[in-house]
Order: C-alpha cells, then structure tokens, then sequence
C-alpha cells in the first residue's frame, strides 16, 4: 500500500474544482460568444465519442486486475508480459478508431442538422485523432493506476486539463472559432504523453517478450466488451436520439444538467479512483466475508452520498443553470426529478461493479445487450410520446432493473458466495435511513420557506442557500444515523481511509 487515501482525495478535489470551473465558464462563454447550436454541436460529438471507447474491448479492466497479484509479487517478467499485450492492443486500436471514425461521417451528417457539412466533418475528426492518441496513452494509466500511483496519475491529467480549458476560453473568446477551440485538446494530449513516458523510464523496467502475450486478458476483455457496450450506449445515446427527434437547442439544455450530474459524479469518483486499486489489491487477499464486510461499508457511503446529493440536486440544479448561462436552458423540475434519479442510481451502483469487476466476473454477457436493447427501445418509443422526458424513462427502467437488481444478484451468488438476504436486508436499512432523513431535510426547508426565489437570480443567495442547506442536511443526517445505529458503519469507513483495511 503505496499512498495515502486522503491526501489523494483532498488533492484529486481541489483540481477537480479548479478544472470544473473553468469548465463551466468555457461553457459560458461558448453559449455567450458561438451560440447554443456550437455548445449542443460540442456537447454531442463529446458525447459521440465515447463510442468509439467501445474499441477498448474492455480490455483496461481485464488488464488492471491482472496486474495486482504480479505487482504485489514484484513479478517483472509476469508485469512485462501483461504491458506489451497491453501495447500491442492499444496500437491496433488507434488505427481502427482513426478508420472508423472517418466511416462514421455520413452517420453524423444524417443525425446533425447542421449549416456546413464540411467543417462538421472536420469537428469531428480532430475528436478522432484525439481520442485515438488517448488510446496509446493507456497502456501506461493503467500500470500506473494499477500499482497505486493514483496521485501521479491525477495531478499530470488534471494539469493537462487545467491548461486545456484556459487555452480553451482564450481561443473563444479571442478568436471566436469554434475550430480553433476544439483543437486545444491535442495540448492535453502532448503534456500527457511527455509526462507518462518520463514515469515510466525512470521507475519500470520492461522485459521485451516478442511473441509472448496473456491470453487470459484477451479473453476477459472480449466478455467486458459487452458491459462497456452497455455503459456508453446508456449514458450516451441521449443526446443522439434528441438531436435527432428534438433539437441541437435541446441538446444544449439537457447536456447542461449532464454537466452538472458529471461534476456530482466527479466528485464522488475522486473517492473511488483513490480507493479503486486497493480494494482490488484487497479483494484478492481477503475471504469472502470481509469482502462482503467492505462492499457493505461502501454501499452504506454510497447512499449516504446518494440522499444528499440527490435532494440538493433538486433543489438547485435549476438555479444553478439559471444564473450560469440563462432561463432559456433550463428545464423543467418534472424533468429533474428524472435525471437526479439516475443520478442516484450512479452513485449507489459503484459498491456492486466494483466487486464484481475485481472478481473479474464478466461472464454475464446476456445482461449488458439486453440492457441496450431495452434502452434503446423505449428511449426511441417514448421520445415521440414524451419528448425529452421519454428518453431520460429509458435509461431509468435499465438502471433500476440492472443496477438494483441483476447485478447484485450476480455479486452475492456468484462471488461473494453469501445469501441474498443480507443484500436485501442492506438495501432496505439503507434506504429508510435515507428516506428518513431527506424527508425531515425536505420538511425544515418547506416548513421556514428556505428556498427563495433569489436563488435564481443572485449568485449570493444561491451560495449561501447552497450552505445552509449542506448545514442542515449534515446535522440531521447525524442524527439519523444515531438512530439507524449507523455509526459503527461510519467508524469502519474511518478506518478503511486512515489504515486501508476495516
């Protein structure tokens, strides 16, 4: 165990909120400079891109498991072995993704309504060649994060995005070229490169093995292929189908409060990027009891992060978009109340991937393609009832059946080996510990009328809104878990933090 979990969290925030910022405002001034057709036409090819991860085959997963026991045996032949199958991979890959990506043109222009097809094909191509040099980035990310070099890892990419986003707002707002912004991502790419290539020469020693390479990660990888197939198809069609049946206008709305259910998970994942490798690390160390015992104290986390951000999401994620970039993206609180509960089954669901994938339990391939055609499916039937709240139904019936059910049947049957009971039994204690104390939040805030309309038109009164409402929360959440007799759970995450193990 190589780092420290809270100096890698405190620092991991701190870039996170720097880099959210400036986030927020480059988007500021794209609507305010270019228009919401170039933040909607942004916002979708990011979006759009994310296909192409599909490429990866799953294989970042399957490799970052097989590194742990090597690693923990200083297995140099073994490391070396996994790194050029890992290399060999990724280089196939680049090239496959640069000509899939010019395949995929006449794709985009039937999607985009768009006022020159020309310069959208452009757009779209630096996004390729971007992500295809992300891909032979990757071979190093995963040792590294494999190994537990976590803070390495966060501070070289969260600089290289810093400087990205200040290049980026300077272009706009000097330049006004939508081309000229976009290109400012191959500067993170080049800092990345210079800085992962530096680590590795001088702290690994790889054994060139010719034709020798781990078949086992090609083979768990063409089984995690599906569950990443699953995953973008969930979180990234969205936008597709709504360009298509609504609006590039409607794109930028909705993909605002993405922005902001982004920024929550970013934040919450700060916490699982640092705790990641050493559960995985553990999972292999420990019987199955006390994995069962750590599943338990992250998924009890998980919804104590859940109810609070999920009710503050509620509550301000309007405002917020508001005062930020205008009434005319915002949306209404029948829609919100959509996306904060896929919001809630994002953070809660993390606990339950996480132990099945250090498993490497991947087997279960029939789940993740039926999970894409049900998506699929209904997003495209009931956007032409519903509109845009008909695509955001699709996503949440997938997340409900898959993320509180199948998966946690797999988990406690097939890896834990432990009855579903307990599982039940979790779940049911943590979510009226929830309910509990969100109600009460819920009832001090309606009963002195604490949400005022100034937060929709005054950054002070949001903020300080924004406070109080963490106050309350927080005060009354201890004293839920004092009556759920909840703080022996909460010692045990103490514990794991501070020594690495409960």
């Amino acid at each position: 165990m190589k780092e420290n979990i809270s100096k890698n969290i405190v620092f991991t925030l701190i870039i996170t909120i720097l880099t959210t910022f400036l986030s927020f405002l480059m988007n500021k001034y794209l609507l305010n400079i270019l228009g919401d057709d170039e933040l909607g036409l942004f916002r979708l090819l990011s979006q759009m891109i994310f296909y192409l991860a599909l490429l990866d085959l799953g294989i970042s997963t399957s490799a970052t498991v097989a590194y742990y026991k090597p690693l923990i045996e200083n297995d140099k032949k073994k490391i070396s072995v996994i790194y050029n199958t890992i290399e060999q991979f990724y280089k196939k890959v680049s090239i496959l993704t640069v000509i899939l990506g010019v395949l995929l043109i006449p794709l985009l222009i039937y999607i985009i309504d768009f006022n020159s097809y020309k310069m959208l094909s452009i757009y779209w191509l630096i996004f390729v060649f971007n992500a295809a040099a992300a891909f032979l980035m990757n071979k190093y990310v995963i040792l590294f994060l494999a190994d537990q070099k976590v803070f390495f890892v966060k501070a070289v990419t969260g600089v290289a995005l810093l400087l990205e986003r200040v290049f980026q707002i300077v272009l706009i707002v000097k330049f006004e070229s939508f081309l000229l912004f976009i290109c400012a991502g191959i500067l993170s790419n080049v800092i990345k490169f210079v800085f992962f290539k530096i680590k590795m020469k001088k702290q690994y020693h790889i054994i060139e093995s010719g034709s020798e390479y781990d078949a086992n990660i090609k083979s768990d990888a063409g089984k995690m292929f599906f569950h990443k197939l699953s995953h973008i198809v969930l979180y990234n069609t969205d936008n597709i189908i709504i360009a298509k049946f609504i609006s590039l206008s409607a794109v930028a709305a909705y993909s605002s409060y993405l922005m902001l259910t982004s920024l929550v998970m970013t934040i919450v994942s700060i916490f699982h990027s640092v705790v990641d490798p050493i559960v995985g690390q553990l999972i292999i160390k420990q019987k199955n009891i006390k994995n069962y015992d750590l599943w338990y104290v992250l998924f009890r986390f998980s919804f104590w992060v859940a109810g609070f951000t999920s009710l503050g999401f509620y509550y301000f994620a309007t405002p917020f978009i508001h005062n930020w970039l205008g009434e005319q993206l915002t949306l209404s609180q029948f829609i919100v109340t959509f996306l904060l509960v896929n919001l809630f089954f994002d953070i809660i669901k993390w606990p339950t991937e996480i132990l099945k994938y250090k498993y490497a339990y991947y087997k279960d391939i029939y789940n993740p393609i039926i999970e894409v055609f049900v998506n699929l499916a209904l997003s495209l039937y009931l956007v032409r009832i519903y509109g845009l709240a008909g695509v955001i139904w699709g996503t949440i019936v997938v997340n409900l059946i898959s993320n509180l059910i199948v998966k946690p049947i797999i988990v406690f049957k097939c890896c834990l080996n432990i009855s579903l009971y307990k599982y039940i039994k979790t779940i049911s204690f943590a979510m009226c510990e929830m309910v509990f104390t969100m109600f009460i939040v819920h009832y001090i805030f309606s009963s002195l009328e604490l949400l005022s309309d100034g937060m929709s038109s005054s950054w002070g009164d949001f903020i300080l809104t924004v406070i109080l409402f963490a106050f309350v929360y927080i005060v009354v959440w201890f004293l839920s878990i004092s009556v759920f007799r909840s703080r022996n759970t909460l010692l045990q995450l103490y514990s794991f933090i501070k020594n690495k193990r409960l």
